[in-house]
């Protein structure tokens, strides 16, 4: 929708400044193995200039996605990229 008057936004928001190693910690915190979100597998996190690799194996395409994003609430991160590979239960 047009509003009189408005020509464009400028979007200035930010995230803090985290290094990558916080980042790949704060990532771990949500969807490692210690984390309460249940996410069940191996997640593996690396991340370089805020960009989040995921890789290992997860137990259901649910965990799949979900790890994705809450990667993406954390802190710093810019984007996600998911190698996620999905492994049913026997």
């Amino acid at each position: 929708a047009d509003i009189d008057g408005v020509t464009g936004v400028l979007d200035k928001m930010r995230s803090p400044w985290q290094s990558d190693a916080d980042i790949a910690d704060g990532v771990l915190e949500v969807v490692g193995p210690r984390s309460l979100t249940g996410i069940a597998g191996r997640i593996e996190v690396e991340a370089v200039d805020g960009v989040v690799t995921l890789t290992g194996e997860v137990k259901t395409l649910f965990a799949q996605v979900q790890a994705e994003r809450l990667a993406h609430s954390v802190n710093g991160v810019v984007a996600v990229r998911n190698y996620l590979r999905f492994v049913p239960r026997d």
